[in-house]
């Protein structure tokens, strides 16, 4: 994109050997990045040739879950800069309570309310330093002011954070911005209010926030997403998708996870999707394959699309997939030592036809 004679260029924090790690999902004019070892961000145009990136600026930050110790918190206000008083450093990560990794980090005030009693989210505030494990100042945030400044128990820490991690995964589905694994909480999957990208405030009504954790019986990493009828997810160690259960949309009493296949993925290598299938590159990097719908066994499975070309990554691996879609439909695939391969892939016609393409130099990305 070209301002006048000049690139229109933006600066930012990513290092070039956090880029095979970025992970984008875009809505118009703004663009989602995630990587685990940064905050959520928003790149944004402006205008033709104006574009702005900066960390997520939420409605309603996404929580970890209440409180559950009797460690209590004191404000020393309702708005404006407050100071923060922990009755011991018994919480947080660890139980180390506060240290300078929690500048930056929400917290919020909550109270119980009605018949049976329900959780009730009152007031948002964000660590702008710490002085001690016990105590810090915080900002309130607008809009946000906090119903007390008696001690409490009910309050509760903000999931993205240097202490808890970064998404590294971002996405949409069903309308909902979608974020998933971070580094303490690697199996979750982080959804946003219906229509309300910036809003994960969790409740019981159809369009409120959600917060799940995949059903496995080990605690894999997942690693990639993919929107379709299901929102399907690979981690480390398998395959699976989440949904309603039904034909219904996602809701907060209407929501599943499933896992369906024992492969795995490598962190760095993003899939594509293809229709309403995803091609994913297997542990540890020599063989592609479909998640997708088996009628015959009414599951779905991971069929392997390298078998009759497993010589061309016998001693190399895949670093980099790529769908192009028109005029073939070809899955290219850069290997460590250079070379590129293409996987000529038509699933509606059963065609898959590999082939290898050299050069007098070396592929980096496509």
């Amino acid at each position: 994109v070209m301002n006048g004679a000049i690139p229109a260029e933006v600066e930012t924090t990513y290092t070039e050997a956090e880029l095979p790690y970025l992970r984008f999902a875009q809505s118009a004019d703004v663009l989602f990045i995630t990587h685990p070892a940064h905050h959520p961000a928003m790149l944004s145009r402006t205008s033709a040739t104006s574009f702005n990136l900066a960390p997520i600026s939420w409605t309603w930050p996404v929580f970890n879950a209440e409180n559950a110790s009797d460690v209590t918190l004191t404000a020393s206000g309702t708005t404006g800069t407050v100071s923060l008083t922990f009755s011991s450093s018994l919480f947080s990560k660890n139980n180390a309570g506060l240290t300078s990794s929690h500048i930056g980090m929400y917290l919020y005030q909550y109270e119980y309310t009605g018949s049976p009693p329900v959780a009730k989210a009152k007031g948002v505030m964000v660590i702008t330093a710490v002085a001690d494990s016990k105590h810090a100042t915080a900002m309130v945030v607008t809009g946000h002011p906090l119903s007390s400044t008696s001690p409490t128990t009910y309050w509760a820490e903000g999931a993205f954070n240097a202490v808890y991690g970064y998404p590294r995964l971002v996405t949409f589905y069903e309308d909902r911005l979608v974020f998933a694994s971070s580094t303490d909480f690697p199996h979750r999957i982080w959804l946003s209010c219906t229509g309300d990208y910036y809003n994960f405030l969790y409740g019981t009504n159809d369009s409120d926030a959600i917060a799940r954790s995949i059903n496995v019986d080990q605690v894999n990493q997942i690693v990639w997403l993919k929107s379709a009828k299901k929102l399907q997810y690979g981690t480390v160690g398998g395959e699976g998708h989440l949904s309603s259960g039904g034909s219904e949309a996602v809701s907060p009493t209407k929501i599943s996870t499933l896992m369906e296949s024992r492969y795995g993925s490598p962190a760095e290598v993003d899939p594509v999707l293809i229709n309403d299938e995803t091609v994913f590159l297997q542990r540890p990097g020599k063989t592609l394959r479909r998640y997708s719908y088996n009628y015959e066994s009414d599951s779905f499975s991971g069929e392997n699309l390298s078998i009759l070309a497993e010589h061309l990554t016998m001693n190399t691996n895949i670093t980099q997939i790529a769908y192009q879609q028109t005029p073939y439909g070809i899955i290219w695939c850069v290997t460590a030592d250079g070379k590129l391969l293409g996987l000529t892939y038509v699933p509606e016609h059963k065609v898959a036809a590999w082939h290898k393409h050299t050069t007098d130099g070396l592929f980096e990305s496509v």
